[in-house]
């Protein structure tokens, strides 16, 4: 496959599914002249839980001596849940979109009694994947945040307009991480 305007970043794990959808994505982006770098496919659940610790530890909510589990279990809120659940609620109330490990329900907050569904970025019952994680590539290595947040906003565009035109093709589209990047979950 050979992609004109999207950049794979180095360590990031592919599969012909979504190659067929980075085919079509390209010819877009040529006509359009944007360029895109794809930051994320295949995520094992560690790397999902590494991303709840680090956010964690960035705001406070856990000590920096301290990790989480994907197997333990802890009391709270009345419930038996999986270990990493607290923390990552308390992130998803600070607006951080980050999908966790299994299938959960909020306990807490402004989503209590919301249902959350594990990542696209893992691989379903097939061995499939299908998520992508797309960030804007800057000119220069000095970048310039406004040109970045606009070339990101012409990606969504773009996948959106491709998913308007193709309704059987995604699923999902939106900004991620406090919107530093595009993630696109497809059928």
């Amino acid at each position: 496959m050979e992609l004109r305007n999207i950049i794979i970043r180095t360590g990031v794990v592919m599969n012909d599914y979504v190659n067929k959808f980075l085919e079509l994505l390209d010819v877009k982006l040529v006509e359009n002249g944007i360029h895109a770098l794809i930051v994320g496919c295949t995520r094992a659940k560690y790397k999902q839980l590494a991303i709840i610790v680090d956010k964690a530890h960035l705001h406070k909510l856990i000590p920096d001596n301290e990790t989480l589990s994907m197997t333990e279990r802890t009391d709270w809120e009345g419930h038996n849940v999986p270990d990493w659940q607290p923390a990552w609620e308390q992130l998803i109330e600070m607006g951080y979109l980050i999908a966790p490990l299994s299938h959960v329900t909020i306990l807490t907050g402004s989503r209590a009694g919301q249902e959350r569904n594990p990542s696209d970025h893992f691989e379903n019952e097939n061995g499939q994947v299908k998520a992508l994680d797309f960030d804007s590539i800057l000119p220069d290595i000095k970048g310039n945040e406004t040109q970045r947040e606009t070339d990101r906003e012409k990606i969504f565009d773009t996948i959106d307009t491709i998913g308007k035109e193709n309704p059987d093709l995604i699923r999902q589209l939106l900004f991620e991480k406090l919107q530093e990047c595009v993630h696109i979950g497809l059928y």
